[in-house]
């Protein structure tokens, strides 16, 4: 951790160094009028700025998410270890359609782990619960016990599938996921605990604003 800070402190300290040499180009050229010169200066700071903050704000990033690309078989067995499982999805895709997935899904909810998931409301939705009600032969109060619909204008944001491993636990696992490739792996964006902790709060604050399913609409 020291060895990493004196090494952001440095390239700071280059950045700085870098700047300060730049902005003295203006006054290198007398021909040149006083007003322009400040107009200079201001533009090049101006952009110095934009990419000391881009900079920083790469290096804090980079610590807080981790970059993987896992085989489907992989990802799985981080379901089949956890006990409890949260997703925040767009749509029920995979755990209705893949094959991998419904049999570690069924494997799981056999052993009495437990799944919650928070999906987009969509034109389909009524439709895909109702296939994983039946896929996983379950019933209407579980069901609703599982789910809760968030309208989509308040998913706007949502770009990949959101899984929590064994929330709250120090064996936590959090991560966003691409879609599987044409060769089996999913790339996966693992958060850091910090990022976990807080991406567990949003979890929970969705779950007490979400809808549950339409009584008339029960699957």
């Amino acid at each position: 951790m020291k060895n990493k800070r004196i090494q952001l402190y440095g390239s700071l300290a280059s950045i700085t160094s870098l700047s300060l040499s730049i902005a003295t180009i203006p006054f290198m050229f007398s021909s040149i009028s006083y007003s322009l010169k400040v107009y200079l200066l201001l533009t090049i700071i101006l952009l110095l700025s934009h990419f000391i903050s881009f900079y920083i704000g790469y290096k804090i990033n980079s610590k807080r998410y981790k970059n993987y690309s896992f085989t489907v078989d992989t990802i799985l067995e981080f379901e089949l270890k956890s006990n409890e499982i949260w997703i925040v999805t767009k749509n029920l895709h995979y755990d209705i359609k893949h094959h991998n997935y419904i049999k570690a899904i069924k494997e799981n909810l056999g052993n009495g782990k437990k799944y919650r998931y928070i999906v987009q409301e969509s034109d389909s939705f009524i439709e895909e619960i109702s296939i994983y009600k039946e896929t996983y032969n379950l019933n209407d109060s579980q069901i609703n016990n599982m789910f809760r619909i968030f309208p989509k204008n308040n998913m706007l944001g949502l770009l990949r599938t959101t899984v929590i491993y064994n929330p709250k636990k120090n064996n936590m696992f959090c991560c966003a996921f691409g879609p599987v490739t044409e060769s089996g792996s999913q790339q996966c964006i693992q958060f850091d605990k910090q990022e976990s902790i807080k991406t567990v709060g949003i979890f929970e604050q969705m779950w007490l604003k979400g809808n549950r399913i339409p009584a008339d609409n029960k699957v």
